[in-house]
């Protein structure tokens, strides 16, 4: 249930505390708070709150027999939960190489993998604080922590084997396309989305914005850094409480040097500079959670990875291409991306550049196009798929575009 209820709080908290919720450790941490409550919670429970048929039934538990079982299951949860992770571990390091170390970022979000370990440190912490039980009158709760633990070792091996059995699943080159191919569409669906907080200026909007940004100033940034997300919503809403207009020239996970420009901003005074760049959550990384092109990069470092002439494996790549070009169908055929964003009273306040076929068919499909450019399977995929794009374009752009993309593909 916990592991079901971070994403669910992810969504209805602010931008800046969904991520914390986001982390790896979040649900690690929540169930291993369970551990010390149990304890607590024998520890506070009156002895007169017990059945007398419950009592009876825990006083043949010999205090020697249950603090052997707490020792016991405090040992071996974490031998287990070691044991497995370094197996797991060594064989996710060959998966990496073989396909792309971004592939890890499903391991890491795997909700499996953090019930483990949450499962193992709350059944630790359990057995571990159930010793501290040493009155003679604490005879009935150690006796009562004894079944107790092992129906947590049972639940740790529970997840073990689950874990077992997803990281088994994930190390197939087919699983991994399939996951990160999942994610780029879904990605590549919601770029025509307006963002939350702000809805999709009209065209007359547009021209609006672009009038009022004739003599606006330059907007830069400190430090360097990945732009992690760009909070829209808190951008519109701050260009609307201060009457401004503001245009933004980078996307998520654009590598910014400092004092590079990274927009423009008019009526906005210099002082909140600072709070439009907080808005861009500059990061030390690329964030794997905000953008479709750090999904479709996924799928072309592994097409790439599967082309080397140590692994030679024509058919992942082309599996990479499926879902590369499934997405950019999808962007290509969908009514465009927002490019004016307006205020909830309808006045135009944001314009930026989202991502289009284009920059996917630069960014992801030509590599793959160059490294698999004497492999006649891929080749002609690559060409079919693009037919396919072409085809499915409303928009001239995109349509010249994939045309010459195709124009440069060998044959």
């Amino acid at each position: 249930m916990l592991a079901r209820l971070a994403p669910l709080l992810a969504r209805l908290l602010p931008d800046r505390l969904r991520r914390a919720f986001e982390g790896f450790w979040t649900v690690p941490l929540m169930l291993a708070m369970l551990g010390p409550g149990a304890v607590a919670a024998i520890h506070f429970t009156p002895r007169a709150a017990l059945p007398a048929s419950a009592l009876a039934a825990l006083a043949v538990i010999e205090e020697d027999g249950a603090r052997a079982v707490l020792s016991t299951v405090a040992g071996g949860v974490m031998t287990v939960a070691t044991m497995v992770f370094s197996i797991s571990f060594v064989a996710l390091s060959i998966t990496a190489q073989q396909l792309s170390p971004r592939m890890l970022d499903f391991v890491l979000r795997d909700r499996a993998m953090q019930t483990l370990i949450g499962a193992a440190l709350a059944t630790f912490l359990f057995a571990g604080g159930a010793l501290m039980f040493g009155a003679a009158r604490d005879q009935w709760r150690l006796a009562l922590a004894a079944p107790l633990a092992l129906a947590a070792a049972a639940w740790v091996l529970a997840a073990a084997v689950l874990f077992v059995y997803r990281m088994t699943r994930i190390m197939r080159p087919d699983e991994m396309v399939a996951r990160r191919g999942d994610a780029f569409v879904k990605a590549a669906r919601g770029l025509s989305d307006a963002p939350g907080g702000c809805a999709a200026a009209s065209a007359e909007g547009a021209a609006t914005l672009e009038r009022a940004l004739g003599a606006a100033r330059t907007l830069r940034v400190r430090e360097a850094g990945y732009v992690g997300g760009i909070d829209l919503g808190g951008l519109v809403a701050l260009a609307c409480a201060r009457d401004a207009v503001i245009a933004l020239d980078v996307r998520a996970n654009d590598y910014l040097t400092p004092g590079q420009s990274f927009g423009r901003a008019a009526g906005l005074d210099a002082a909140f500079d600072a709070d439009v760049a907080a808005l861009l959550q500059m990061t030390d990384r690329r964030a794997p959670d905000d953008g479709a092109i750090y999904e479709a990069q996924g799928l072309s470092e592994a097409a790439v990875r599967a082309l080397s002439p140590g692994i030679n494996d024509p058919a992942t790549a082309i599996a990479c291409l499926d879902r590369l070009f499934e997405g950019m169908i999808h962007v290509a055929a969908a009514p465009p991306a927002p490019v004016a964003l307006a205020d909830k009273a309808g006045a135009p306040r944001l314009l930026r550049a989202p991502y289009g076929v284009a920059e996917m068919l630069a960014q992801a499909a030509a590599p793959v196009a160059h490294h698999g450019a004497s492999d006649p399977m891929v080749t002609a995929r690559l060409r079919a798929l693009t037919a396919q794009l072409v085809a499915a374009a409303r928009r001239a752009p995109d349509r010249e575009a994939a045309r010459a993309f195709a124009a440069t593909l060998p044959g």
